[in-house]
């Protein structure tokens, strides 16, 4: 499957280049267009992966904190990979903004650590 899949991203690269070497204008939509394509065409082996993780995690009764910085590690290729995109796609602005949600997803995510960090030290001091 990681053949044809990076077979065709390099197809529609070859497409995009050529289309763009005459002149086509919708080179943008057609870019965004093979990379819904390739990414559905992904979509079996990314949930095989969830599937896989989350009965790792069911046998092995691995803690909360080890679930949370796989989904820390998970947001941070998936906005990663999104801003990518949309900055190859030459949309800096919403490349930024999703940079920004993901920092923030990411925070929230590890927000309930801090609090309780915080809290265990206030029970020290007081």
């Amino acid at each position: 499957m990681i053949g044809r899949l990076c077979a065709a991203a390099l197809l529609c690269a070859v497409m995009g280049a050529l289309l763009s070497e005459y002149g086509w204008k919708g080179k943008r939509a057609f870019s965004a267009l093979c990379v819904l394509l390739v990414l559905s065409a992904a979509l079996p082996e990314l949930a095989e992966i969830f599937d896989r993780t989350d009965s790792l995690i069911t046998v092995t009764g691995i803690s909360e904190v080890s679930v949370t910085a796989l989904k820390i590690i998970g947001a941070g290729y998936a906005f990663g990979l999104v801003g990518d995109l949309c900055s190859e796609l030459g949309e800096t602005g919403i490349a930024r903004c999703c940079a920004a949600v993901g920092r923030v997803e990411i925070f929230l995510l590890v927000l309930p650590y801090f609090e309780e960090l915080i809290l265990s030290a206030v029970r020290l001091i007081g």
